[in-house]
């Protein structure tokens, strides 16, 4: 199915379906207050989406978010089993902003979400008010990324922001990226991968010969691979190729 794009404004309480496989784009202003399912193919939002639908994305569905305030004004958003939220269009990171108010504005019973990460940022999805619910448990969410440019996960990046709470750390799995770790902290999920190290080898020079400087260490005998840990609690070894 050949992919649609509507520019023009939809309006009233009526609801919004997808159920055809293919990709409609709907580009202008959505006020409408009627429900939004997403039953089969791509539905993209890039427009001025203000409108306070509850959206649903099904088995077979994705809902794409093209604009940096792609669900603005949503009451809720359910993921279920086999669907999947695309934040990652544009080609650039972008904040997404709920502005729904519910207990469960955010409902993840399964599915992916798939994240846009750039240089040093990431795509986020934001609760401003709302809360998060995620009934089915341990790794019940797929997290993938679509990558924009170099990303360090040594410095944990933030992906939902649930103000209201609800996030659980060990419900999120990503098994396409290598040692991920997630945490939540104050209402956020983020994502970073885990190093395990278990020597240090001193190198020097690189930090002005201080201790506390992790440049001044690696992780291999050969001095090739700076340290992304500090040394503390570390056996520290005096014999890397090069060290000062």
């Amino acid at each position: 199915v050949s992919p649609e794009t509507y520019s023009g404004s939809i309006g009233g309480n009526g609801s919004l379906v997808k159920s055809a496989a293919g990709n409609q784009t709907l580009s202008g202003n959505l006020g409408y207050t009627g429900t939004t399912g997403v039953n089969a193919g791509t539905l993209t939002l890039s427009g001025s989406n203000g409108n306070a639908t509850a959206i649903t994305v099904n088995n077979n569905g994705t809902l794409a978010l093209g604009g940096a305030n792609g669900i603005a004004g949503a009451a809720s958003l359910t993921l279920n089993s086999g669907g999947t939220v695309n934040l990652a269009l544009g080609g650039t990171t972008h904040v997404i902003t709920m502005a729904g108010s519910a207990a469960n504005a955010l409902v993840l019973t399964g599915g992916t979400m798939n994240f846009g990460m750039g240089t040093n940022t990431a795509d986020e999805l934001v609760l401003t008010t709302g809360t998060a619910s995620l009934p089915n448990g341990a790794n019940s969410i797929t997290i993938t990324a679509t990558a924009y440019g170099t990303l360090s996960l040594i410095t944990p990046q933030p992906l939902i922001v649930a103000l209201g709470g609800g996030l659980v750390a060990a419900d999120f799995t990503a098994p396409s990226i290598t040692n991920a770790n997630f945490t939540v902290t104050s209402g956020t999920l983020f994502l970073s991968t885990g190093v395990t190290i278990t020597n240090d080898y001193w190198y020097g020079h690189q930090g002005n010969n201080n201790w506390s400087n992790n440049s001044n260490f690696t992780s291999d005998a050969g001095g090739t691979t700076l340290s992304l840990t500090n040394p503390s609690g570390l056996n520290v070894i005096f014999s890397a190729s090069g060290a000062n």
